[in-house]
C-alpha cells in the first residue's frame, strides 16, 4: 500500500501528514458532487489569528440539494486540538470515520469553498444521534438554538456525581441534552463518563416580570 506524504496543519503547527493512498481517494467534481456529512482535505492557505491554516480535513455541512446545484460547498473546520468540549459548536468526532487522531468540528469556523478544491475523500459521518449533535450545533453558531433568547445555557457532559452538584444547586436548571443518547462520553469536570446536559442558571420571576412590562412600554 503506497504512502503519500505532504505538509498539514492539522495539529495546529506545521506537520509532515501521510496518508494511504487506498483509504483517501482524490477527488474529482466533474464526475460526482460532494455530499452533506462527507469529510475531505482542504488547503485554508496562511492566515491570521484564530482563523484555520494549511491543509486540514473539514466536514461538508451544506445541505445535498445546495451541494448538486452549485459548484461550490460549505465546510466547517476539523481541528485535534480539542479544547472547550462545553462549546454547543465544537462536536468531537473522535477517531472516526477515516480520521487517524481524535479530532473535533468547529461549527464557527465555516467557509464557502469551491468543491473543485477539496482534495483526498476521508470519510463519511453516518451515526444519526452525532448527525442531530451537528444540526443543533449549527443552530447554536448561528443564534438560532431557541426561540426565547433568556432561555440560555451551555451544553456539557456531565458523569453522575457532577450532576448532582449541578441539581443541588438552587441556581442552576439541568435537562438532558440528548434522552435517548446510550454513549457516554468523558465528563468535562472530571473525566468520568456521563451524558451530555444544557444547563443555564435560574433566573428570578419578578426579575422577568419587570422585564416584561418594560418591553410591552
Amino acid at each position: 500500500m503506497g504512502i503519500s506524504e505532504g505538509t498539514c496543519f492539522y495539529s495546529g503547527y506545521e506537520t509532515p501528514f501521510k496518508y494511504e493512498n487506498e483509504r483517501f481517494t482524490l477527488w474529482n467534481t466533474k464526475n460526482q458532487k460532494v455530499k452533506r456529512g462527507e469529510i475531505y482535505l482542504y488547503d485554508f492557505g496562511n492566515n491570521e489569528g484564530s482563523i484555520q491554516n494549511g491543509i486540514r480535513p473539514v466536514l461538508i455541512v451544506q445541505c445535498d440539494e445546495g451541494n448538486q446545484t452549485s459548484t461550490t460547498t460549505v465546510v466547517a473546520a476539523l481541528t485535534t486540538a480539542i479544547k472547550k468540549r462545553f462549546l454547543p459548536s465544537h462536536i468531537i468526532l473522535g477517531r472516526n470515520f477515516g480520521l487517524d487522531e481524535p479530532s473535533m468540528v468547529m461549527l464557527e469556523q465555516l467557509k464557502t469553498v469551491n468543491q473543485s478544491d477539496l482534495t483526498e475523500y476521508i470519510g463519511f459521518i453516518d451515526k444519526e444521534q452525532l448527525l442531530r449533535k451537528i444540526n443543533n450545533g449549527l443552530k447554536s453558531a448561528f443564534g438560532l438554538w431557541t426561540k426565547n433568547p433568556r432561555r440560555k445555557g451551555e451544553i456539557r457532559c456531565l458523569c453522575s456525581r457532577c450532576l448532582e452538584d449541578y441539581k443541588s444547586n438552587p441556581d442552576y436548571i439541568v435537562r438532558r441534552f440528548d434522552p435517548f443518547a446510550k454513549e457516554k462520553e468523558k465528563c468535562d469536570k472530571c473525566h468520568r463518563m456521563g451524558f451530555e446536559y444544557i444547563v443555564r442558571e435560574k433566573q428570578n420571576r419578578s426579575f422577568q416580570k419587570d422585564e416584561g412590562k418594560t418591553d410591552k412600554a
